[in-house]
């Protein structure tokens, strides 16, 4: 079990802000492509939280490693809080199978390119979606605490209106809902 905090930084361009923080001394830790599949147990309807099958490939030496991950949200105050249940998967399609077969319904597949950097104990993605499951390229920071994040937003020279607490998943129902 693992405690997540993080936020999300919209609207940027991510190539600029890659050059930032490579300017700051980031260190690039990991540069992979992510297949998800998404699955909305019914018990946790309502709650923004889910069950995540991810395969793992890293781009630069074509390692792929699978794992299954449950996500439960606890709050989105000044910084998004979850719970991470995680293990190895070693049949990520079979196991997308049994789940399927459970009840849990059809995934929700997405794929996504994912650079990860560390800067002063920070972890920051920047993340590249597939077009039809979000658009718009953002970074992630993830922080052990309030003032962390505080400190590297402020290093960073971010504006506090780009950040956001918002899930993907939120993100991808706001999206629709202005299509629409």
């Amino acid at each position: 079990m693992e405690k997540e905090r993080e936020v999300k930084v919209l609207g940027i361009d991510l190539e600029e802000f890659e050059a930032r923080l490579l300017e700051k001394g980031a260190k690039l830790i990991r540069f992979e492509k992510q297949i998800n599949l998404l699955f909305d147990p019914p018990v946790m309807e309502g709650t923004d939280s889910y069950l995540r099958i991810r395969t793992s490939r890293d781009l630069n030496s074509g390692e792929e490693s699978s794992v299954l991950t449950l996500k439960v949200h606890e709050s989105a105050e000044q910084v998004r809080t979850n719970t991470e249940f995680t293990t190895p998967v070693s049949d990520p399609e079979t196991l997308s199978d049994i789940l399927w077969l459970s009840g849990l319904g059809k995934p929700i597949h997405a794929e996504k390119i994912r650079k990860s950097y560390l800067l002063r104990g920070a972890r920051i993605d920047l993340d590249r979606w597939e077009e039809a499951i979000y658009p718009e390229p953002y970074a992630e920071i993830e922080v052990d605490t309030e003032e962390k994040l505080d400190a590297i937003l402020t290093w960073l020279s971010i504006d506090k209106a780009q950040v956001s607490t918002k899930s993907i998943r939120q993100l991808m129902a706001e999206m629709k809902e202005k299509e629409a």
